[in-house]
């Protein structure tokens, strides 16, 4: 919409996402979340995207032990990325909580995303540090989830070409939460 506010910028941006969940048997659910966006015009790079990143390169490394994001990248560190057009897969494989008690039922899943994207005019934003993300970003994990009173843990890893030079900086460990209502 041109005009609307008086606005400095003129630019459109597009996105989509869509969540495919399939139950399978013994109450293992596999999830797939599959999103994209792209922007047209000149857009101020508050507005493009950043593909979700939770991650922080923080030293000494246990700094770096945050809590997980439900569909984040949680080891690319923040702003690391930006693109004006992008695609993402996450999938997540949950198995069936394991019984152990009544009150404890710890849960295992196993996750992998990947996100390609561009960006048109890097030049346009030459006071910030960023990469783009033409080649590809991966990352696989697994949550223990729901340890103790919904807390867990999850390690996630980032391989191909975005690798790190230093292995501990391509891994991430993080708390997780989950609540369970047990309806």
């Amino acid at each position: 919409f041109e005009n609307i506010f008086q606005g400095n910028f003129n630019f459109t941006q597009l996105n989509f996402r869509t969540l495919y969940k399939l139950k399978r048997l013994r109450k293992s659910i596999t999830t797939f979340l599959f999103e994209g966006g792209i922007v047209f015009g000149e857009t101020p790079i508050s507005h493009l995207y950043n593909a979700t990143p939770n991650y922080t390169f923080n030293n000494p490394w246990s700094k770096r032990v945050t809590f997980a994001g439900k569909n984040s990248f949680e080891t690319m560190g923040y702003n690391e990325f930006i693109s004006d057009k992008f695609l993402a897969l996450h999938i997540k494989h949950e198995l069936k909580p394991f019984k152990i008690s009544t009150k404890f039922k710890p849960q295992l899943t196993l996750a992998s995303r990947g996100t390609i994207g561009t960006i048109e005019n890097p030049e346009y934003h030459s006071q910030i540090q960023f990469k783009n993300l033409k080649r590809g970003y991966f990352e696989s994990g697994i949550e223990l989830n729901s340890l103790l009173k919904g807390f867990g843990i999850s390690s996630y890893y980032r391989f191909g070409y975005y690798q790190n030079a230093l292995w501990s900086d391509n891994l991430s460990v993080k708390l997780t939460y989950k609540i369970r209502l047990d309806f």
